[in-house]
């Protein structure tokens, strides 16, 4: 039996923010919106909303996002030509192979312990979306902040240190 008073990648956890002029805890707007709000209402961490289940996130290990990205950026450049088509073609078979290894990165460290200053991201246990920060579009509340909203299959914004 582990220490439950330590952090392991695998553990589901809820978020509660407490701001000058709301308090509650961090949701998703439902399984097709891509926002996060503040579940406000909640004036502890102890009151519970009534979709806490919209409230959870698991902690999953750093993902790679490397032949995905270079996936997506070439898809728009290519031309026609069978090299550039059978380039793309390779470049998409890397792609599925990198989906497949951080599945199965997020298997093997389960129940791992999670040391101070690891790399984690946070999925949305009803959505299976990542919590990822947009560092060039800025926050819809508060200009000067950046916006963060769920992503499907995650990218480097959804590292969290």
């Amino acid at each position: 039996m582990r220490d439950s008073q330590v952090f392991c990648y695998g553990d589901v956890i809820s978020l509660y923010c407490e701001v000058a002029n709301a308090k509650g805890f961090l949701t998703i707007l439902g399984m097709i919106d891509d926002r996060l709000t503040v579940k406000e209402g909640s004036d502890t961490p102890y009151s519970i909303p009534v979709r806490y289940r919209d409230c959870l996130f698991r902690v999953v290990p750093m993902l790679r996002y490397s032949a995905q990205n270079q996936c997506v950026n070439t898809h728009s450049t290519v031309s026609n030509s069978i090299r550039d088509v059978y380039f793309l073609k390779k470049l998409q078979c890397v792609a599925s192979n990198e989906r497949k290894h951080n599945l199965d990165e997020i298997k093997k460290m389960n129940n791992v312990e999670i040391a101070y200053g690891s790399v984690i991201q946070l999925q949305n246990v009803k959505c299976n979306k990542y919590v990822t920060v947009s560092k060039k579009v800025p926050a819809i509340m508060e200009k000067n902040a950046m916006k963060v909203y769920l992503d499907r299959e995650g990218n480097e914004g959804s590292w969290f240190t």
